[in-house]
């Protein structure tokens, strides 16, 4: 600072590395590195917000080994989901947006009850991270029930445009006829216990903040389905949330019911949450400080995706903490953009919650 005289007392500056490819600096962080106990976290993207919580996170990998039988005849269909506008499975969660794979796994399992529906492959999403704005299925159908399952897969999407509105307004399903190889598909009841249990999966906001208002606790996402080398299915589930218990529940729920259909399940070490607190004493300095300099109020806010705070505060617990920064738009992406006008007003709000801490 340039006028350091007006800070009194210790300072500690913490810069950890891979925070956004899985948080290994702060995870490495060892008893006694810090001493203080208070933290400000420069790492939010909206000036004039402070910051008091985020969510925990787990990753579940499910694996249903593929087995397979013979189809003797039949029409096949390509069903391909498009359109959807995806976004982050944690700030994006809570906006109504469709998930490909929910969609058309939805699809399948109503199917199964109406058709002697067979199924050749399905694949769908890509990150862990994001909710899936594509999916694809190979079908087989009876040559005599075709006509009626295309009938029913047009009334059955357009309930599902209708239900999305304008949350995707560019949702679309192409079927088209689809040439096989060879003449197998997944054996029956190998590809029932997957449809059903991704169609009987919970998915999208699980529940809200009792504390924080609009503000999503807890939430799954169903991210990708994949073929791996050996043509295994391996299924990737998020799930986020800033309560502890809540998030060790419906993991545990998950397991079983993906267990209960043959699945090989693997539940991954996941990060820690930052449950909001709102008697913080560093917010209520923050919170006036930030009044006084700007004449306006700031925002209190908690985030519904993953901050290193929550591993800060599971390795020191004494910690008081928030999180600012300057204003980023589209952060990690090639349109990031930084209002530079915020960077020396996010400075100067800093130097003043020091000058408040340090006179106690």
């Amino acid at each position: 600072f340039s006028d350091p005289d007006l800070i009194h007392g210790p300072l500690e500056a913490l810069f950890t590395v891979d925070e956004e490819t899985g948080l290994t600096g702060a995870n490495a962080l060892q008893p006694g590195f810090l001493t203080g106990k208070t933290l400000i976290n420069l790492d939010s993207e909206d000036e004039g917000k402070i910051y008091i919580g985020c969510a925990g996170g787990v990753k579940t990998s499910i694996e249903y080994t593929s087995q397979w039988e013979n189809i003797s005849s039949g029409a096949y269909y390509n069903l391909e989901i498009s359109g959807l506008k995806g976004g982050h499975s944690g700030d994006d969660i809570e906006k109504g947006r469709g998930n490909a794979i929910k969609i058309l796994t939805g699809f399948l399992s109503e199917s199964m009850e109406h058709f002697t529906l067979r199924i050749l492959n399905i694949e769908g999403g890509n990150l862990h991270n994001a909710i899936p704005r594509e999916a694809s299925a190979i079908v087989n159908i009876p040559e005599p029930e075709k006509s009626r399952f295309l009938q029913h897969a047009d009334i059955y999407f357009e309930r599902i445009q209708k239900e999305l509105g304008e949350n995707d307004p560019e949702f679309k399903l192409h079927v088209t006829d689809y040439q096989p190889n060879n003449s197998i598909c997944l054996h029956s009841e190998m590809a029932k216990g997957m449809i059903e249990a991704l169609h009987a999966c919970p998915n999208g906001v699980i529940a809200m903040s009792e504390k924080i208002k609009e503000l999503v606790e807890t939430s799954l996402n169903i991210a990708s389905i994949k073929r791996d080398k050996n043509n295994n299915f391996q299924i990737v589930i998020s799930q986020r949330s800033s309560n502890d218990l809540a998030i060790k529940e419906l993991v545990r729920n998950v397991k079983n019911l993906f267990e209960i259909t043959g699945a090989k399940v693997e539940v991954g070490d996941g990060y820690p949450g930052w449950e909001p607190n709102l008697d913080s004493p560093i917010l209520k300095i923050a919170q006036s400080t930030y009044e006084s300099l700007f004449n306006r109020k700031p925002e209190v806010k908690a985030i519904h995706a993953g901050l290193e705070c929550g591993l800060f505060l599971a390795k020191f617990p004494e910690l008081d903490m928030i999180s600012i920064g300057p204003t980023i738009r589209s952060p990690h992406s090639p349109d990031e953009k930084l209002e530079i006008s915020t960077v020396d007003k996010t400075y100067q709000y800093l130097k003043e919650i020091l000058v408040a801490v340090s006179k106690g």
